[in-house]
């Protein structure tokens, strides 16, 4: 009886995994069309731009992160791992057109993040000279942001390597 049981319980299980079609995957493509970013000569879409207001007392404050996939169209395609860069920008107050680094004291931030390299999965980098022009949505609204840069490797907390050039231009929304 034992038998019966157990091969009546295999022959459903076997017949409900043997009927089931699943719709063919797509991996999904972030690409949020608001911008690139030029590292080291080589460009990149983003595929992620926000900004936030993150002082509530001062409107014109912002923050400004953005990631894009430095991975080639192959290597999206055939699912290789992320490798990404981030950028992050902090302003006190948007309320000039133009912002330098280091007079303005602009808190500024860039990591490469590499899930396929085991050696050196995250290299973070900091702004050693800029110059950065926001247009700010006074009202809301998109946001528009253009930089030129020079970065340097932070290693240990200490600026190390050589000078790498990084610009880029995008569209925040503030709402």
């Amino acid at each position: 009886m034992k038998r019966i049981a157990f091969l009546l319980s295999l022959a459903v299980a076997f017949g409900l995994s043997s009927c089931y079609e699943s719709p063919e995957f797509i991996n999904p493509v972030y690409h949020c069309e608001c911008g690139e970013i030029t590292l080291n000569g080589q460009p990149f879409e983003l595929k992620m731009a926000e900004a936030v207001v993150w002082d509530s007392l001062q409107p014109l404050s912002r923050r400004y992160h953005l990631v894009a996939d430095m991975r080639t169209e192959e290597e999206v395609t055939a699912h290789a791992p992320a490798h990404d860069f981030t950028v992050t920008l902090e302003f006190n107050n948007i309320n000039q057109p133009v912002f330098y680094i280091p007079a303005d004291g602009i808190a500024n931030g860039m990591q490469e993040i590499n899930h396929g390299d085991e050696f050196f999965p995250v290299r973070d980098y900091v702004a050693t000279n800029a110059v950065i022009t926001p247009t700010p949505a006074l009202l809301g609204g998109p946001e528009a942001v253009a930089f030129e840069m020079v970065l340097k490797e932070v290693v240990n907390g200490s600026v190390v390597g050589f000078e790498i050039p990084f610009s880029g231009s995008f569209v925040a929304t503030i709402d």
